[in-house]
């Protein structure tokens, strides 16, 4: 909590009031139908985790929605923190069972469901910073953990983690973050209802997971390639240790980036580069 920033903690009857909303507001097939709603967990990725461990069939979980109105311990990639004050942020983790699938093909869908609704509330344009964050005026507003396990019978289910800035002020965000995060009350001007927000985020995830069971991986690829903003673009690329050059050529989720160099075009696997940047 910052100076001058009084956040009230949410309560069980705030959860509950959340939960009744989004049931009565979802309009999905899949993802959401099983919901539950939280007021404070340590991770909602936790939560999606243990209902895969003790499903007798990963098909019983499919498309359960945790979600909270704050976390204490909520992690990003590597290992990193997620923090946000209590009822700002939509703050949840969906089980999907598409199929063996690339970590970067559940990844794209992830981030393009959040774009597709971020992006109509901003007046910037909203993009991917590779592998896994969302950037309103250039600066982090969401960001994507995936975690890939194996489920009864050895299936393999993705827990699709989520975290987006909404209703944060500047000051609600450390010192230290001001400069490199925002939010959607930031970029605007003025709030969202949090509730239709999640809603309408859950929704267009189940649009994205319909392309993921239809195998629409090269469409995935190409809009996620489009938001990524780099296509023919010279660009710095860390990957396996190494720092490479050139330009970005294509992508594909199975093969990876093509990056094409002074000394021709290589292919560079996805699970391998930690960052893409402009040169």
């Amino acid at each position: 909590m910052n100076q001058g920033q009084i956040t009230k903690e949410p309560s069980a009857e705030s959860a509950r009031a959340m939960a009744e909303t989004l049931r009565g507001r979802l309009k999905t097939d899949r993802v959401g139908r099983v919901l539950q709603v939280l007021p404070s967990v340590e991770s909602t990725n936790d939560l999606a985790r243990a209902a895969v461990a003790s499903a007798p069939d990963p098909s019983a979980v499919d498309g359960h929605a945790f979600l909270a109105l704050h976390q204490t311990q909520g992690r990003g990639r590597q290992g990193r923190t997620w923090s946000a004050p209590p009822n700002t942020s939509f703050l949840g983790s969906v089980i999907l069972f598409p199929g063996a699938r690339p970590v970067a093909t559940i990844t794209a869908a992830a981030a393009l469901a959040v774009i597709d609704v971020v992006g109509p509330l901003v007046p910037t344009p909203v993009t991917i910073k590779w592998p896994n964050d969302v950037l309103a005026e250039g600066k982090k507003v969401a960001g994507i953990l995936i975690e890939a396990l194996t489920a009864a019978g050895g299936a393999p289910v993705f827990v699709v983690g989520i975290g987006v800035n909404v209703n944060q002020t500047l000051l609600d965000f450390p010192r230290e973050l001001r400069a490199s995060a925002t939010s959607i009350h930031c970029a605007r001007g003025y709030p969202v209802d949090l509730a239709e927000f999640s809603a309408t985020l859950l929704e267009a995830l189940e649009r994205r997971y319909i392309n993921l069971r239809a195998r629409e991986d090269q469409a995935l690829a190409e809009a996620f390639l489009d938001r990524l903003g780099l296509r023919n673009q010279p660009v710095k690329m860390e990957a396996g240790g190494k720092l490479l050059r050139g330009s970005l050529d294509g992508l594909t989720f199975e093969g990876g980036i093509r990056l094409t160099g002074p000394k021709g075009t290589q292919t560079v696997p996805c699970e391998i580069i930690t960052a893409i940047t402009p040169t």
